[in-house]
Parts: C-alpha cells; structure tokens; sequence
C-alpha cells in the first residue's frame, strides 16, 4: 500500500473512508465460537472533522467521524477517490464516531526509520492466499446454535 505523505492533503470536510479487521486478529475465519469472526474486512466510509492541533500543511493528526472498534488499530484511512493511506487509524472512543489517525507524512517518516536496514526473513509467513486455501479445504463449517442461549427468567 502506497503511504500519501503530500503536505495539504488532510483537510476539514475531505471524504475519507478505512478498511480492516475490527474486534478480529484473524481473516476469513466464519463460525469460529470462540472469538470475534469475520468473513471479509469492514469497510466505513466518513469525513476529517478536524485537523489537529489546526488547518495546516503537516498536522500532528486528524480526526474522522467513523465509529471505531477495537483491533481496528492501523487500518488505512484514505481519500474516496485517492487509493493511498492519508494515515492510519489510531484510537477511538467506545460507542463514539470519533476515532483519531496518524498523518501519512509521519507514518512515512516512521516506516522508513524503522526499515532502513532492515531484511526481515519473511519466508515462513503465509501469504493472504495460502491462508484461504487453507481454510477453503476444510470445507464449510457448521454454526452451534448452543452457543447462543438465553437463560430464561423465573
């Protein structure tokens, strides 16, 4: 994914919109009773409603109106009509649509601190396609509707 770290581009009002896996840490792992689960990643789509700490080229961050959960840390926001991260999801406040994001221009910064020298041996992670073949031979899964009692008043 291509970081968008361009001075002016996070203003109040721009249409903005985040993808990733909230209250999840694993994709594609439908009728898992033991956890969150999810089919696909959560797409929301909403505005910048402020600019931290105000109107600038290169804020300290930025706010957007989308309700937020939680493992939804780092996800990409981007413009609607621009498929680079203007930032990354940071934090939110429960059952709030305020949820706070990095700046590109910083995350860039960061990211290529971080990753100067660094070569990581990435030969034992699997890809996102190894991952749903995997679970795709396993076939579908039944759902326990046990699981899902109500104990009844007396």
């Amino acid at each position: 994914m291509e970081i968008c770290d361009e001075s002016n581009t996070i203003e109040v009002g721009l249409d903005v919109a985040t993808l990733g896996f909230p209250m999840g840490e694993v994709p594609l792992t439908p009728y898992d009773t033991t956890k969150a689960s999810q089919v696909s990643t959560f797409a929301r789509r909403g505005i910048v409603s402020s600019v931290l700490p105000c109107a600038c080229a290169d804020p300290h961050g930025f706010s957007i109106d989308i309700l937020s959960e939680g493992g939804a840390s780092g996800s990409p926001i981007f413009r609607t009509d621009d498929p680079r991260a203007i930032g990354i999801l940071h934090a939110g406040f429960n059952g709030a649509p305020i949820t706070y994001g990095v700046p590109g221009h910083l995350l860039k910064t960061g990211l290529d601190i971080v990753t100067k020298d660094w070569n990581p041996d990435l030969t034992k992670i699997p890809t996102l396609a190894q991952i749903v073949e995997q679970y795709r031979t396993q076939g579908a899964q039944g759902f326990d509707w046990t699981i899902l009692k109500v104990p009844r008043a007396t």
